[in-house]
């Protein structure tokens, strides 16, 4: 299908045929991202399949199939616009449920769905996987901290680099900028996760506008709106802030007042779900292709005992 200048290709799975039936689309994180991801979904889309739903999947643009590059200054919203046509998509099959069409994500997909959900009315659940409950800066500053930690500097260093993160990121001045940028930019952490370079000269910065992607919090777009959700979190995440995210998510459902929301921590899991006694970088890399296809049981149970409770 297309989407504005994005050309997506992928799968939809059915649980039968001849039968119409509710349905759920899968919303990557970050990165570049096949329908399956390597398989890491499968499991995932089992347990849909099992309980009845059609699984539509596609490969995000600039990966397998699907075509396009995305503009980074307005990714999660040029994300989002795509789910959206995927939705009017599913809702115009004779096979498909219209109103029960929901969505699934993972990471990054935490910004994006909910940007979703204020384009359409045509959804009808979201389970988010590791989201963030935060804007992307703090969030961010939380991977830089979390990255220090797992590299064996202090806490009190760690923590020091998160708050000179957000505090450059919310800079209004360029010499304020600078200050924090010349401290950030050498530190080995920084340049180990390649994600930052300091702008030097002062005509060519501008301050982030306060409208950017860098700024959006999800939270309040989840408050507003009162389809039942399901967040997940792991207990030894060290992209997305699991404490935070869980207030975060809890506080925000509690006024959407959906009786069927619910927030999940699941011990010993990284931001995939996968077990792991860390969930630092050097972890995860060690990781086999089976590896990657094997989430927390608990996970999976969760999952599913959730779907069998909606309507």
């Amino acid at each position: 299908f297309d989407s504005g200048k994005f050309h997506l290709v992928g799968d939809l799975k059915k649980p039968g045929s001849g039968e119409v039936f509710p349905a759920v689309i899968l919303v990557h994180g970050d990165g570049r991202a096949t329908r399956t991801q390597n398989g890491f979904y499968f499991p995932t889309m089992d347990v849909f399949l099992r309980a009845g739903y059609a699984v539509f999947s596609y490969d995000k643009p600039g990966s397998g199939k699907s075509t396009g590059a995305f503009d980074e200054e307005r990714l999660r919203h040029e994300r989002a616009g795509i789910l959206t046509d995927a939705v009017e998509l599913l809702a115009q099959r004779d096979d498909i449920e219209t109103k029960k069409i929901g969505v699934w994500g993972i990471s990054q997909a935490g910004w994006v769905m909910p940007l979703a959900i204020e384009k359409t009315k045509k959804l009808s659940f979201m389970v988010v996987v590791s989201g963030g409950g935060e804007s992307g800066i703090d969030q961010m500053g939380y991977l830089l901290r979390s990255n220090a930690l797992c590299a064996g500097y202090p806490e009190t260093e760690a923590a020091e680099l998160d708050s000179m993160w957000v505090a450059c990121m919310e800079a209004t001045t360029y010499d304020e900028y600078a200050i924090l940028a010349q401290r950030l930019v050498p530190h080995p952490v920084v340049v180990a996760m390649d994600c930052m370079c300091c702008v030097t000269e002062r005509d060519h910065w501008t301050p982030k506008r306060r409208d950017g992607e860098g700024f959006l919090d999800p939270m309040p777009i989840i408050e507003s709106y009162d389809i039942p959700v399901l967040a997940f979190f792991g207990e030894n995440d060290t992209a997305v802030d699991p404490v935070q995210g869980l207030e975060a998510y809890e506080k925000a459902l509690k006024m959407s007042e959906n009786p069927q929301s619910r927030v999940v921590l699941i011990h010993g899991v990284d931001h995939d779900m996968i077990p792991a006694e860390t969930g630092c970088p050097a972890e995860r890399r060690k990781r086999t292709r089976s590896d990657w296809c094997n989430p927390s049981q608990e996970y999976l149970e969760q999952l599913a005992g959730w779907l069998a409770l909606l309507p």
